[in-house]
Order: structure tokens, then C-alpha cells, then sequence
């Protein structure tokens, strides 16, 4: 017959004479069982002190450290005992979290990066008002003078000679002044001054060119040539006055004396400058 565990353990309570041999293999059956009984009791004994002291903290046990592989949890190495300064990392139960220390000093400054591409241009503004006006500046004034020579048809220019200008058509210069005995324009006004002249010949003596030229304060400064003695000889010069009073005149530096044609008009000159 088959007996429960409780009938099993009742069994012990009766004499030996009441349990048959079938009996008896059911009493090792039920020795065996409580022995396997006993071995587990043990075993969830020691399970729970390993969770008990995983549980604890460092502080609560003072205890060193220690790893070692936890057949229970073989998915991970686990640590039976704890220390202050955590040194392997598997505690369960962690103190609390402490107060945050000072912020320290900031570090030096890194060097600075790259330059980086240049952007688009961007987009023209609108244009700005208009500013006032400033000062009207001086009133420059065109003045100057022209003479002729009107009666001199015929006549000769020696060489290093004057051209005599015998009208004034038009002087319009307080700067200038004429003498028609010297030939020789006096200037007062420090500037510049422009000069343009021509001169009409018939023939010459020797050499075939006609050559005159303006002279400043007696000197040769800008000459007009030509290869035809019958005819005009032109020129004109800019001539800067940085002295006062200066001279401007006509002269013959052909080398020769130089005859004037028989024409109405045998010469003419006009001196310009700008004035304030």
C-alpha cells in the first residue's frame, strides 16, 4: 500500500512489530526525503545571511572587500562583503549623496580656431540722406590780354629783337600791364598764365627756318618754328610767375633778321590767368 508523508511520519511513533517489510523500504523513503529536507533548510539558510549582508552598507559591517562568484546570481559577479571606498563596484546599498563641492577656477582660455570661410556678400543698403550743402568756393575769373601788330607790314625783326605790338584789342587783367615802347608784357600776380601767339613772315636773310619764342624776364622759354619763311610761325607756352614783377615777351631767335609780310595783321599774342 502507498502511504502519504503525514502517515509516513506517524509510522515512527509505532513499534517495530506493527511495520511490515514494505513498511520499511517506506521508512528509508521518508529518512531519505527528510534528509534531502534538511539539506535544503540549509541551504535557504545560508542563501538569506549572503542577502542580508548584501543588503548592509559599507559603514553598517566595516568589513573588506572582497569578489567572488555568486552561484545563485551567475549572470554576474557579485560582492559578499562591502568597503568604504567601493573598490569593486557591485554593492547593492549606497550611502547618501553628499553635498556639492565648490565650483573651481576656470581654466586658461584654449587657443582660437581656424578662421572660418568668408560669408556672401550681403545685400546693398539704401542710400543715406543727402548731406547739406557746403560753402560756395571763390569766384574764378577768366582775365587776360591781347595785343596786334597792325602796322608793322613789311618791317624787319632783327635777331634777339622784340616784336613791338602796336594795339591793345582787349585787356581785361588787372595783373598785366603792357609797355608798347619795350615790347614787354609786366606781370604783378604770382600764378599761372597761358600764352599762345603767332607771327606772319615774308623772308629772311640767311637761314630758311623762321623761329620766334616767349621770353620770361629776358630769357628764351618756348619757341615756334617753321621751314617756310613765307608764311605763319605759331606757338603757345604755360608759363609760372613764382616772382613778382616778371616780364613776358616775343623774340626772334632765328639767328637772322626776319622780314614781316605786308598783311593787314603781322602779329598777334594773348595772355591768359585764372584769378580769384
Amino acid at each position: 500500500m502507498d502511504y502519504s508523508m503525514s502517515e509516513l511520519r506517524e509510522l515512527r511513533n509505532y513499534a517495530d512489530e506493527y511495520i511490515d517489510y514494505r513498511d520499511s523500504i517506506k521508512w528509508q523513503e521518508l529518512e531519505y526525503k527528510e534528509y534531502e529536507l534538511l539539506q535544503e533548510k540549509k541551504r535557504l539558510r545560508e542563501k538569506r545571511k549572503d542577502y542580508h549582508e548584501h543588503s548592509l552598507g559599507s559603514h553598517e559591517r566595516g568589513e573588506g572587500c572582497s569578489r567572488y562568484y555568486d552561484t545563485n546570481y551567475p549572470y554576474r559577479i557579485t560582492c559578499n562583503r562591502c568597503c568604504c571606498n567601493n573598490c569593486c563596484g557591485c554593492h547593492i546599498k549606497e550611502g547618501p549623496t553628499g553635498p556639492q563641492g565648490p565650483i573651481g577656477p576656470t581654466g586658461a582660455t584654449g587657443p582660437a580656431g581656424a578662421t572660418g570661410p568668408t560669408g556672401t556678400t550681403g545685400p546693398i543698403g539704401v542710400t543715406g540722406p543727402t548731406g547739406a550743402t557746403g560753402p560756395a568756393g571763390p569766384d574764378l575769373q577768366l582775365r587776360g590780354v591781347q595785343a596786334s601788330l597792325l602796322a608793322g607790314g613789311g618791317s624787319r625783326i632783327a635777331d634777339n629783337a622784340t616784336i613791338l605790338f602796336d594795339t591793345i584789342l582787349n585787356d581785361q587783367s588787372l595783373d598785366i600791364n603792357y609797355n608798347p615802347l619795350t615790347g614787354e608784357f609786366t606781370v604783378t600776380g604770382t600764378g599761372n598764365y597761358y600764352v599762345a601767339w603767332w607771327v606772319n613772315t615774308a623772308a629772311s636773310s640767311l637761314n630758311p627756318n623762321a623761329i620766334f619764342s616767349i621770353a620770361v624776364n629776358g630769357s628764351p622759354f618756348s619757341q615756334g618754328a617753321s621751314p617756310i619763311i613765307t608764311g605763319q610761325v605759331s606757338g603757345s607756352a604755360l608759363v609760372t610767375i613764382g616772382a613778382t614783377p616778371a616780364t613776358i615777351s616775343l623774340v626772334n631767335v632765328s639767328g637772322q633778321t626776319i622780314s614781316l609780310a605786308s598783311t593787314p595783321l603781322q602779329a598777334n599774342i594773348v595772355i591768359l590767368e585764372f584769378a580769384v
